[in-house]
């Protein structure tokens, strides 16, 4: 008689000892907490020969008694899980390099001994300017933010 084992793909589950590895891995509940039900790794099988890799959890059904009279194995799909897995960790190591690369350049910009200022290409005002254009025009950062190159007696050639 064919059972789980033709579909999934378990290390421990084979046809001889299909009870058993049902019955050790399946789940029952106790009534006590919120218990979630524990998983294995394991892979479907289809047709043309393809190992799926997925998310097994095994839940026995009882009766009352709390005698097992049968079980429901649910299978998820790793294939899916694993691509968002990758597509966040590819987006925590760009944003670690992001905050690097902010950094180095707030201390370029910061202990910079040329004066900088930064200005928006939308509407010609200064976003931001370093300590050292602070000294040449003898202005601090918060009297410039704001103001047009013009503003404050420069002009753009």
């Amino acid at each position: 008689m064919d059972g789980v084992e033709t579909l999934l793909r378990h290390p421990d589950l084979d046809a001889s000892n299909r009870s058993e590895w049902l019955e050790k891995n399946g789940w029952m509940d106790t009534g006590y907490g919120n218990v979630r039900t524990p998983s294995l790794d394991g892979f479907i099988a289809t047709q043309n020969g393809e190992m799926i890799p997925v998310d097994l959890r095994i839940i026995c059904l009882t009766t009352l008694n709390k005698h097992v009279t049968g079980y429901i194995v649910s299978a998820t799909d790793m294939r899916i899980t694993r691509q968002l897995m990758k597509e966040i960790s590819d987006r925590e190591y760009a944003a670690r390099e992001l905050a690097l690369s902010e950094s180095k350049f707030s201390r370029m910009f910061v202990f910079n001994p040329t004066g900088i200022l930064i200005v928006s290409l939308d509407t010609l005002k200064i976003t931001d300017a370093n300590p050292a254009i602070e000294e040449i025009l003898e202005c601090e950062t918060s009297a410039l933010i704001g103001r047009t190159l013009e503003d404050i007696g420069l002009e753009m050639k």
